[in-house]
C-alpha cells in the first residue's frame, strides 16, 4: 500500500513540475512519466481494492488523461493553456490522492458507517430537493393579470427572431406571433447568413404583414454568432421592450399581452417564461428533464443565479443598454443569464412558468434537443474538466447511488438502510414527475420510471459535450463553436 500512495505522490510531483516556467518547455515528458507512474499505481490499486472502489479512481484517473490529452492537443493559446492544465491537474491530483488515502487507511467498520451517514444524508437532501421544486412551482404559476391595460398605456414591443438555414418552422413562428393582439408590436427577423435561400424567402412572404427583414453580417472571432445576431437586432429593435425568441416557439394570440401586462403591473425590467411541450416524444423525456430540474430544484435565490431559459425572454431596452448589451457577453453560451442576475439584484426580474392563460409551448425536435444539450453542458461549466467530474460525481451520489443502495440493503437484508433508500426514491421521483408534468405533461406517467436513465443520459451528454469542445469540433448552425467557447472561456461573464 506504501507502494501505491508513493508511486501517486510521485506522480504528483512531476505535475507540480509544470507551475515553473522552465518545466513547461518539457510538459510532453514530464506528463508522460507522471501518467506512467499513475498507470502502475492504478494496476497495484486494482488488486488491491474492492471493484466499486477501483471503478471510482478510474473515473478519477479518466478525467486526468483527458486534462493531459488537451495539452497535447494544443489547440487553446499558450498562457491558456498552461493556467487551465495546471488548475485541472492540481484539483484533479488532489481528488485522486483523497481517494487512495481513504481506501488505503479508513476500515471497513467506518465505511459502513459512512454508508450509513450517506443514506441517511441522500433521504434529507431529497425532502429538501422536493421542498425546492414544489416552491418553485408554486412561485413560478402565472395566475392571470389583476390589472389590464388599455392599449395606449402598454409599451412598444419588438419581437426579435435570429433565423439561419431555418424551414417551416420560422414561417410557423412568424404566423403565430402575427396574430397576436398587442397593440404597438414591431417584428425583427435577422437572416443570419443562412447557406440556403429559403429564410429570405420566408420572411419577404410576410413583409407585407409588417415583418422587417435584416440581414446578418458574419460574427468577429471573439464572438458567438447567436449573441452577435441578438446585438444586431437589438441594435435595430426600436421597442421600449425586446423579446427574443427561436423560430421553434408558439404562442397564443394573448401571450404578449399577458407577459408586457404583467411585467409593467408588478414594475419588472425582464421576464423569462419556461415553456410547455404538450406533444412530446418518449425519447425527449430523457433528454430535456434535468435542463429544467436545476432551473426549478435550486435554491437560486441564495445563489445569486435566478432561473432563465433562452426559448422566449423579454428585456427593456434600456436596461440592456445599460448593463453593455451583448458586448457585454459575447462569448457566452447563456447570456440572459447575465441579464437576469443584474435585474434580480433589483427585484425587476420574473420566471415564470407557460399554462393554459400564459400559453407558450415549443416545437423543437428531439435531435435538436440533443444538440442543444451538448452544445450549452460543456461552457456552463466554464470549460473546467474537473468541474465535469464534480457535476458527474453529485448526480451518481444524488440520484443514482439510492437505486443501488436499495438494492443492496434488500440483498442484505438490512431493513433500516432500506427504508432510508426507498424514502430517497420516492421523493425524487415525485420531484421529477412535478417537473414533468409543468414542462412535458405528456410524459407524466414516464416519469414515474426513468428517472435514473434521465440521469444517465444526462452525464452522457455532458461527458459527450466535455470530449467534442476539447478534441473534436461542436457545430451550431452550420459553424464550428468550439474555439470561440474555449479561448479565454474564464473571462466570460455570464455564468
Amino acid at each position: 500500500m506504501d507502494m501505491l500512495i508513493g508511486l501517486v505522490l510521485v506522480a504528483i510531483t512531476f505535475d507540480l513540475l509544470l507551475y515553473f516556467k522552465l518545466f513547461w518547455q518539457f510538459r510532453y515528458v514530464l506528463l508522460i512519466f507522471s501518467t506512467a507512474f499513475l498507470l502502475a499505481a492504478f494496476s497495484i490499486a486494482t488488486g488491491y481494492f474492492d471493484l466499486l472502489y477501483a471503478a471510482i479512481l478510474g473515473l478519477v484517473f479518466f478525467f486526468r488523461l483527458i486534462a493531459i490529452a488537451r495539452v497535447y492537443k494544443n489547440r487553446l493559446h499558450q498562457a491558456h493553456l498552461k493556467q487551465v492544465s495546471q488548475q485541472s491537474l492540481l484539483a484533479l491530483n488532489l481528488t485522486l490522492l483523497v481517494v487512495v488515502l481513504l481506501g488505503s487507511y479508513v476500515a471497513i467498520t467506518v465505511l459502513s458507517a459512512v454508508v450509513e451517514l450517506l443514506v441517511a444524508l441522500q433521504a434529507g437532501f431529497s425532502i429538501m430537493l422536493f421542498a425546492f421544486v414544489t416552491n418553485s412551482i408554486v412561485q413560478t404559476r402565472y395566475h392571470g393579470n389583476l390589472h389590464h391595460y388599455s392599449d395606449k398605456e402598454l409599451p412598444t414591443l419588438t419581437v426579435a427572431i435570429p433565423a439561419r438555414n431555418e424551414t417551416d418552422d420560422l414561417k410557423e413562428c412568424i404566423d403565430t406571433i402575427l396574430s397576436s393582439d398587442y397593440p404597438k408590436l414591431e417584428v425583427l427577423v435577422l437572416d443570419d447568413c443562412s447557406q440556403g435561400k429559403k429564410p429570405p424567402s420566408i420572411i419577404k412572404h410576410h413583409a407585407h404583414a409588417g415583418v422587417r427583414f435584416l440581414q446578418g453580417t458574419p460574427p468577429p472571432d471573439n464572438w458567438l454568432a447567436k449573441n452577435h445576431a441578438y446585438q444586431q437586432l437589438a441594435d435595430e429593435a426600436t421597442g421600449d421592450y425586446i423579446l427574443f425568441c427561436g423560430v421553434d416557439v408558439r404562442m397564443s394570440t394573448t401571450y404578449l399581452r399577458n407577459i408586457i401586462t404583467h411585467i409593467k403591473y408588478k414594475k419588472k425590467r425582464m421576464l423569462s417564461v419556461l415553456p410547455v411541450r404538450y406533444h412530446a416524444a418518449i425519447f425527449s423525456s430523457f433528454v430535456q428533464p434535468m435542463r429544467y430540474w436545476w432551473e426549478l430544484a435550486l435554491p437560486r435565490k441564495f445563489l445569486n443565479k435566478p432561473a432563465v431559459l433562452s426559448t422566449c425572454w423579454v428585456i427593456q431596452k434600456k436596461v440592456l443598454q445599460r448593463l453593455g448589451g451583448f458586448h457585454a457577453v459575447k462569448k457566452s453560451i447563456v447570456p440572459e443569464r447575465y441579464f437576469a442576475r443584474e435585474c434580480v439584484s433589483h427585484d425587476s426580474y420574473s420566471f415564470l412558468r407557460a399554462n393554459e392563460e400564459l400559453d407558450l409551448h415549443t416545437t423543437k425536435k428531439l435531435i435538436d434537443q440533443v444538440q442543444t444539450a451538448y452544445r450549452v453542458r460543456y461552457p456552463q461549466f466554464r470549460s473546467r474538466i474537473e468541474s465535469v467530474l464534480l457535476y458527474i460525481s453529485v448526480l451518481t451520489l444524488v440520484f443514482i447511488l439510492p437505486y443501488v443502495f436499495a438494492i443492496g440493503a434488500w440483498l442484505i437484508g438490512n431493513e433500516f438502510l432500506f427504508a432510508l433508500s426507498l424514502i430517497s426514491i420516492i421523493f425524487l421521483t415525485v420531484s421529477h414527475v412535478l417537473i414533468v408534468t409543468v414542462s412535458q405533461p405528456s410524459n407524466s406517467l414516464m416519469a414515474i420510471i426513468n428517472l435514473p436513465f434521465v440521469v444517465l443520459s444526462e452525464i452522457s451528454l455532458t461527458t459527450y459535450s466535455m470530449l467534442q469542445y476539447e478534441f473534436g469540433e461542436v457545430i451550431w448552425k452550420g459553424r464550428n463553436i468550439c474555439l470561440p467557447i474555449l479561448s479565454e472561456n474564464y473571462d466570460a461573464v455570464a455564468d
